[in-house]
């Protein structure tokens, strides 16, 4: 049995034998006067001394601005987990990049903000995904379970891209209906309500069908018929 410079006895079968393994035949055990015969080899050498020279000489640019006035550090507490980071005086942050949770609680309380202002249409904040289904492009899994029943119920409809006029805080502007099912019906899926949706749907010159979260659970489970879908029609005041 022979002794491996890692304190490991082994039979010699790995490669020349003088190693126990690849690993061991890899590694380097420097000493000290290896060590000190490398530095000073090191000191001699004009790439090491002109890149020394060139990292004095250096100024850094995370210790003044472009006007030369050096940045002030502050302390920040993250409002959601509450954890306090050393920030630049200038610099403006939301939450702490140490922790998926606040990042992700930031976004949802953004989101919310932005739908409670009808800048958003939707609980997806208009980032809803695309669905290509039998050579139609749909904006989201509702508008596809309603695809899917219309079909399995054997019921024509047609993808909406006509345009109507309607106003919003004193601007014209269109809205398009999700589908057709004829010259005066006309389909909506909607997840989330705003005041934008309500002034679109006043302002609809035709029979306006939406329909809702709830309701496409149930045409998924095909607990709803075309008689009851049909009754969803918007009113002013609500959907009955």
């Amino acid at each position: 049995m022979k002794r491996c410079k890692c304190g490991k006895e082994h039979d010699g079968s790995f490669g020349s034998g003088k190693f126990c393994s690849r690993s061991c035949a890899n590694s380097r055990n420097w000493t000290d006067s290896d060590k000190k015969r490398k530095s000073d080899s090191a000191k001699k050498s004009f790439l090491v001394n002109e890149a020394n020279k060139k990292s004095k000489n250096r100024k850094f640019r995370f210790v003044k601005n472009r006007y030369g006035e050096r940045r002030n550090r502050v302390k920040w507490i993250c409002p959601f987990c509450g954890k306090e980071l050393t920030i630049r005086d200038n610099q403006k942050r939301s939450y702490c990049n140490n922790n998926t949770l606040c990042q992700e609680l930031f976004h949802s309380q953004h989101q919310k903000q932005l739908i409670a202002s009808g800048k958003r249409i939707n609980n997806w904040g208009g980032r809803c995904k695309k669905i290509y289904y039998n050579g139609m492009k749909l904006d989201g899994s509702f508008e596809l379970e309603f695809v899917k029943w219309c079909e399995r119920n054997n019921i024509s409809f047609q993808r909406n891209s006509q345009k109507f006029e309607y106003m919003f805080e004193g601007k014209l502007r269109y809205y398009f209906p999700d589908f057709k099912l004829n010259e005066s019906t006309y389909i909506e899926c909607k997840g989330y309500q705003t005041q934008k949706d309500i002034a679109k749907w006043n302002n609809f010159p035709h029979k306006l069908i939406i329909i809702k979260k709830n309701d496409i659970k149930k045409l998924k489970k095909d607990e709803l018929s075309l008689e009851e879908v049909l009754n969803k029609y918007w009113r002013p005041g609500g959907v009955l």
